[in-house]
Parts: structure tokens; C-alpha cells; sequence
């Protein structure tokens, strides 16, 4: 769903009289981004672990010991860290797993050698001990939705270059110099670069010198925008319309419509049941349960479990 046929959804639920007078599109976006960070992602998150569950491969040299936490990571967290000191397209067993470790137990450690775990602080992930050769680091972790802003601040791409994209119409807000993200219009939605600062626009056009985006699965109709925002709704199709409720709902609290309260309330808890019956397991394979420790995990990788 585009960002005009969200307004358009939620000016529905709300009586147009009512959204015309109180709340502009920017507001209502403005409510409804909040109520995707601090809701609607939530409790998808409750259903499926695994959504919005993304990987950044960073590269180390010999003496890295601290890796910024992604700036776009959810809760400031992370899922699972895995290394391995083959770097130039390694294999899914070349990795071993990093493990956490308190900072109360680092000082009585005193390792040196081979990095083996991790621990947090002033807001960065440390490894420890320090990396001792060039590796890469594979981070997983949760991926915050952008905030939802109007069409008319992104433009859709109508053909992709290698350093250039062409679009309908480049937005004033899109400036030379500006970091931009790419993201999907068909699900999942998803980000496909971001933060690449532009280094040329024209009428229909954006540029980054030097970067290749016909390697990045860009398609025609993909919408280009500034950092950390979009006109995409980035949440699972089954999830939108708990997205237009729950926004509705908090606009007739802030008015104090007691019987708007009250409908968009039930509207929110029928949303949330269909999406609970539409989030099924992904996989209707009974799970596997695999210890870590056992012979049959043995040797699978350096220290012997991938996912001990």
C-alpha cells in the first residue's frame, strides 16, 4: 500500500469532515509512523520472530575491536553475530557464531587470540577479544520500518542505470547531497539500498557517482526517497489495515469522539485477530529441535555448533 492510498483508507474510517479539519496528510503519517514503531510492528514481531529480521556484513581489519550498532536496528539490539575469516563470498560453514558475553565477565576472561564473543558498550558492539587478522562480520538484527511520508516526497523509478536511476520526478526534497534509500513497492517491501548520498538529480533523474544499482534487484516502479523515510507501508499486506485502524483509533482520542473511540477500538481488535489467523507458521513442517552440543552438531564449525 502507497502512503495516498493509506490517507485515503484512513480518512474513511475517521468521516472526511472530521479528518479535514483536525488532522493535515503530514499528521496523519506522522501518527501513523508511530503507531507502526511502537504497535503494529510489535506484535507482528510476537507472531513471527523472524520478520524484519535482516544481515549487514561488515569487514574487519587486524585490531578492530568495536562495530557501530546499525543505525536503523530496532531497540538498539541485536539478533545474532557470526564472523569468519574467509572474506570474499563465504560459505554458510565458514561462519562461526559470536557469543555474548556480560561485561561483568570480560576483565576475568582475559582472552587473546581468536575472536569468540561480544559484549555492548556506549551503545557499540565490542568484540573480544579484538580481531586479529581481516575478517567479516555477518549482524543480524531487527529492521525499523521507515516513516510513512507523502507520495509527492519520493519519486518511482522508470528505468535503472548503473550509477543512475531514471524517475517519474525528482521531489525539491531530494537535493544533491542528500543520503536517499531505494525501496521495493511489491512485498516485502524491502529497503534495497539506503543511505547512498546523492551526488547528481535532474528533472527525472537521481545520480551516486560510482555506485552500481542495476546489482541491486531495482525495478521499475520502485520508489526512491529520502533516508529513513518512505511511501511505502513496509509491514506484511495482512497487517495494513490494523496499521489504518490503530491510526484512526488515535485520532479519535486525541479529538475525544467517545463513539469513534469506541468503533475504532473494536475496529483495531477485529484487525488484529485477522491478522493473527493470517500469520500462520510459515512452514507447516513440524520445527526441528537441534542441540547445539550434541555429536551430530560436532565439527560443524569452529567451536563446534553454528547455533549452540
Amino acid at each position: 500500500m502507497r502512503t495516498s492510498e493509506f490517507l485515503t483508507e484512513v480518512r474513511r474510517a475517521m468521516g472526511a469532515p472530521t479528518y479535514q479539519a483536525r488532522f493535515s496528510p503530514t499528521d496523519v503519517l506522522e501518527i501513523a509512523s508511530s503507531q507502526q514503531t511502537n504497535f503494529v510492528v510489535p506484535q507482528i514481531r510476537a507472531l513471527r520472530k523472524d520478520f524484519f529480521v535482516v544481515s549487514k556484513d561488515i569487514s574487519l581489519s587486524a585490531g578492530d575491536d568495536t562495530i557501530p550498532i546499525p543505525a536503523r536496528a530496532a531497540g538498539r539490539a541485536v539478533r545474532k553475530i557470526w564472523i569468519t575469516d574467509v572474506t570474499t563470498s563465504p560459505a554458510i560453514g565458514d561462519f562461526w557464531e559470536l557469543k555474548y558475553i556480560d561485561l561483568s565477565d570480560v576483565i576475568a576472561l582475559r582472552a587473546t587470540g581468536e575472536t569468540f564473543g561480544y559484549y555492548f558498550q556506549d551503545d557499540d558492539i565490542k568484540l573480544f577479544p579484538p580481531a586479529s587478522t581481516s575478517l567479516l562480520l555477518r549482524m543480524f538484527y531487527l529492521y525499523r520500518p521507515g516513516n510513512l511520508v507523502l507520495q509527492s516526497e519520493t519519486c518511482t523509478v522508470t528505468a535503472v542505470g548503473t550509477d543512475t536511476l531514471t524517475v517519474d520526478a525528482t521531489p525539491s526534497n531530494i537535493a544533491i547531497g542528500s543520503k536517499i534509500d531505494v525501496v521495493k513497492v511489491e512485498p516485502g517491501f524491502k529497503t534495497l539500498v539506503e543511505d547512498l548520498t546523492l551526488t547528481n538529480r535532474s528533472f527525472n533523474s537521481v545520480t551516486v557517482a560510482g555506485y552500481d544499482f542495476s546489482t541491486k534487484s531495482i525495478s521499475v516502479g520502485d520508489i526512491v526517497s529520502l533516508s529513513r523515510e518512505t511511501s511505502v507501508i513496509q509491514l506484511p499486506e495482512d497487517a495494513h489495515e490494523l496499521l489504518v485502524w490503530s491510526t484512526a483509533n488515535e485520532m479519535a482520542t486525541s479529538l475525544g469522539i467517545s463513539d469513534m473511540i469506541g468503533h475504532t477500538e473494536k475496529q483495531v481488535l477485529s484487525a488484529l485477530n485477522g491478522m493473527r489467523q493470517a500469520f500462520t507458521p510459515r512452514s507447516e513442517d513440524p520445527q526441528t529441535i537441534i542441540n547445539g552440543s550434541s555429536l551430530l552438531r560436532s565439527g560443524t564449525t569452529r567451536f563446534g555448533a553454528l547455533l549452540g
